[in-house]
């Protein structure tokens, strides 16, 4: 991905976090009183969800390799060079947004445990809860 695109995103992804912590009413991420930590712990639990979609895309990509009866990974860099350019990590990481928001809304306590088990694993599974939220809409 060229650096540009990236930046686009990151800039997008910025634009959109900082709308909904900020210019909604009912927010979803409200900040209150302690608002530097309550900042680090949005961050960090989407920093898990983001790192949920990278091991499953790798995983979901490790599992075609085994369907088709392949081994091992003979060239690791040119393996994560795959998951990084796939459709499928794009597809989950751009859906992760959504799922992350969804999620922060029900989680009750803001301990590291939680913000760490939970986006990890929404994050690994992003993919699939999307693709079941848009199967459900048709």
């Amino acid at each position: 991905m060229k650096t540009p695109y990236g930046l686009a995103l990151a800039v997008v992804g910025a634009g959109a976090w900082f709308f909904m912590t900020h210019n909604l009413e009912g927010r979803y991420f409200e900040l209150g009183d302690d608002n530097g930590r309550e900042l680090f712990l949005v961050a960090y639990g989407y920093v898990m969800t983001v790192a949920g979609v990278v091991l499953g895309s790798a995983y979901r990509a490790l599992d075609r390799m085994r369907a088709a009866k392949v081994t091992e990974i003979a060239n690791f860099p040119a393996f994560a060079r795959d998951v990084f350019r796939s459709v499928d990590f794009w597809m989950a990481l751009l859906a992760s947004p959504i799922v992350y928001a969804a999620l922060w809304k029900t989680i009750d306590s803001q301990e590291m445990t939680a913000l760490t088990i939970f986006p990890l694993e929404n994050g690994f599974a992003c993919l699939a809860v999307i693709s079941a939220l848009m199967k459900k809409k048709k």
